[in-house]
């Protein structure tokens, strides 16, 4: 995994992560023009919202997800790489894989699977 593209989405803001997860599965063509930005962004943000929770049911139980959450050694570009490598062995599609894991590392492991016991 390209740290520097992990770096990159890492600094981006939720806003544009959930922008261009939109754009990632709309899809794009001609007659997209700016404000599709917002249309993306709040697709994108539903979309995520709406898989949330089977995310947090195919990730928290994973025993890599747990060693993440208690090693004092793991950063965000680690879990954002583990997250992919997880991800991409129990979806199908992976255009959005690298989006979705950076959008649960900034939501934080912890929190994500601390809420699964709500």
């Amino acid at each position: 995994m390209d740290v520097d593209l992990i770096d990159e989405y890492l600094s981006k803001s939720d806003r544009e992560l959930f922008q261009q997860l939109g754009a990632v599965l709309l899809g794009q063509g001609p007659g997209f023009g700016p404000t599709d930005g917002t249309r993306f962004g709040k697709f994108g943000k539903k979309w995520f919202n709406d898989k949330l929770e089977v995310y947090r049911g195919k990730l928290c139980g994973h025993p890599a997800v747990q060693a993440l959450i208690e090693s004092p050694e793991s950063n965000r570009a680690i879990q954002v790489s583990a997250l992919v490598d997880i991800l991409s062995s129990i979806e199908n599609e992976s255009s959005h894989t690298l989006l979705v894991a950076v959008l649960i590392t900034k939501l934080g492991l912890d929190s994500l699977c601390r809420d699964r016991a709500k």
